[in-house]
């Protein structure tokens, strides 16, 4: 089985300790350190009936992440699938780019971003520009994935009736 594993760059990940399940910023909760506890305290059965079987998807993966999620441990989360499609010679395409300093949803580009830090009671965590950066690099890459991994060569019905 041939394992097709891109090789696009991987920004560091920042390495910070587990806190309290009482962190706060600016009054909303962040929930990313509720999660890597209950992933530390989590029997082996817990983590495998928790875990979604990204491997049975038999579709191209692709994980962004950003290293400052904090709502849950989004690098963590997507290095974890991608050990298991490691394992298991997955033999679609897949990766992981994970952006220093993002925050959760990296979206499409040109969006304000000033507000991420705490949005809705939520603490989304990622500094705005980091963040900023972070959505205008990952949209094209996310377009060009698409592209390649669902494109036939061939026109689609709608480009065939003359549309563009």
């Amino acid at each position: 089985m041939d394992r097709r594993r891109r090789t696009s760059p991987r920004i560091g990940i920042r390495e910070e300790p587990p806190e309290t399940w009482d962190r706060y910023v600016d009054g909303a909760p962040v929930k990313r350190e509720m999660w890597i506890q209950m992933l530390e305290a989590a029997s082996t059965d817990q983590r495998r009936e928790a875990t979604i079987p990204v491997e049975e998807t038999e579709a191209a993966l692709l994980f962004v992440s950003g290293s400052d999620d904090a709502i849950w441990p989004a690098p963590a989360f997507g290095n974890m699938a991608l050990a298991r499609l490691d394992a298991l010679e997955y033999d679609r395409e897949y990766d992981h780019v994970v952006y220093h300093d993002a925050g959760h949803y990296i979206g499409y580009p040109y969006r304000p971003t000033t507000w991420r830090p705490v949005d809705g009671g939520l603490v989304n965590g990622g500094d705005p520009a980091a963040h900023a950066d972070a959505q205008a690099a990952a949209w094209p890459q996310v377009l060009d994935f698409l592209d390649e991994e669902l494109s036939t060569g061939e026109p689609s019905d709608h480009c065939e009736r003359g549309h563009q």
